[in-house]
């Protein structure tokens, strides 16, 4: 414990004395310490200055995506707002762009962009953490609209395929698109079609699974012509994001079939440890150790088996392992590149330090009010 801690003051200490920062996205860049910063209640952290660099940082980026672009960085604007260190005037200027990123969103979804990191869901995803019925209830109406006819098909309102196959992922693929459903029909907007969509996830998932299961239940992307895919143990892609969301549609549509399902996949999933079953190779919270951790810890708050508690024990002494400890006491974490085996350091919120210190704050504290950005909350 001693050491997880010494870790976290060390990524603390990194994130205060960075030089210049010059991206400002969330989840790849500056506003990810800001969120850290915030969760951890770090003292003397710049949150004016980083106010001010990213609205001028947002009026030269290309990018209006959730991941990279303004849509991330309006969200954490929204969590200041919320916690009291912007006011309503400077909140409102900040996000006048909002009609902006609706305007993009049904853009990009009227082209099967759908995905939650770089494309439509991911912008809807921040609006909808603001909704407002009267600004927001037409292009929500619009979006959903849109959302079901990229996507169902027939009058089973089965999966569409495309180029003969569907990603399933968390990060790029349906299982975000049923994340969404859930939100909103959490939230009741657009209710009765966010069901709909839903259900027919659910369905497509739980009918789709690999016919070989001893390495992973689910492929990367489901194949029309079934061919059996294996896929890594992670956030991004895979079974335990898959699981994760599924326990939650479970409980929130009281399904006692999909709360079944969902624990077998995830107990199958704590089962896996090893380099050659899991594919880690990083401390990241996207397809890394910190991330994995933190899923199981999850997993363990909405159903109290000793095996999700050991594996989120497990996994977070692989993360302390990751750390690299830096002359002056800063702590970094590096990110496996694919090439050459090859590491480069990563201060990022998705798969660099940022994101390990927002695990390590929840292992410890046992809260997870900072994880709608990786749209895994409650």
């Amino acid at each position: 414990m001693k050491r997880l801690q010494a870790i976290q003051e060390g990524i603390h200490q990194h994130i205060l004395h960075v030089q210049e920062q010059q991206f400002f996205g969330l989840l790849g860049g500056g506003m990810g310490n800001v969120l850290l910063a915030l969760m951890a209640n770090i003292n003397d952290f710049p949150y004016s200055e980083y106010i001010e660099s990213s609205y001028l940082s947002k009026q030269q980026l290309p990018y209006k995506t959730f991941s990279a672009g303004t849509a991330g960085i309006n969200w954490v604007y929204t969590i200041l707002y919320k916690r009291g260190i912007l006011d309503k005037d400077d909140y409102d200027f900040l996000c006048s762009d909002d009609t902006d990123l609706q305007e993009f969103a049904l853009s990009e979804i009227k082209q099967e962009n759908y995905d939650f990191l770089h494309g439509a869901l991911g912008v809807a995803w921040y609006l909808l953490a603001k909704y407002e019925e009267q600004q927001h209830a037409p292009f929500f109406a619009a979006f959903f609209a849109e959302l079901h006819n990229i996507l169902l098909t027939g009058e089973e309102y089965t999966i569409k395929s495309k180029d003969g196959k569907i990603n399933i992922g968390l990060s790029h693929g349906i299982t975000s698109i049923l994340k969404f459903c859930l939100q909103a029909y959490k939230q009741s907007v657009c209710r009765q079609e966010a069901l709909l969509i839903a259900d027919a996830i659910i369905r497509f998932l739980m009918n789709n699974r690999n016919t070989d299961m001893s390495y992973s239940h689910f492929p990367y992307v489901v194949h029309t012509d079934k061919k059996d895919e294996s896929s890594r143990l992670a956030w991004c892609y895979g079974d335990l994001g898959i699981g994760i969301i599924l326990l939650q549609a479970a409980a929130l549509l009281d399904r006692s079939d999909v709360h079944e399902f969902a624990v077998t996949l995830l107990l199958h999933s704590a089962g896996r440890r090893s380099p050659e079953a899991t594919g880690v190779k990083d401390g990241g919270l996207c397809h890394g150790t910190a991330g994995i951790a933190y899923m199981f810890q999850k997993a363990h708050s909405y159903v109290r088996m000793p095996a999700f508690s050991e594996a989120a024990g497990y996994w977070m002494q692989q993360t302390v392992d990751y750390a690299i400890t830096g002359e002056d006491g800063t702590i970094t974490y590096t990110m496996f590149k694919g090439e050459g085996n090859e590491y480069t350091p990563n201060r990022s919120l998705l798969e660099g330090s940022v994101g390990v210190g927002l695990a390590m704050q929840s292992y410890q504290s046992g809260e997870f009010d900072w994880d709608y950005c990786i749209m895994l909350n409650d």
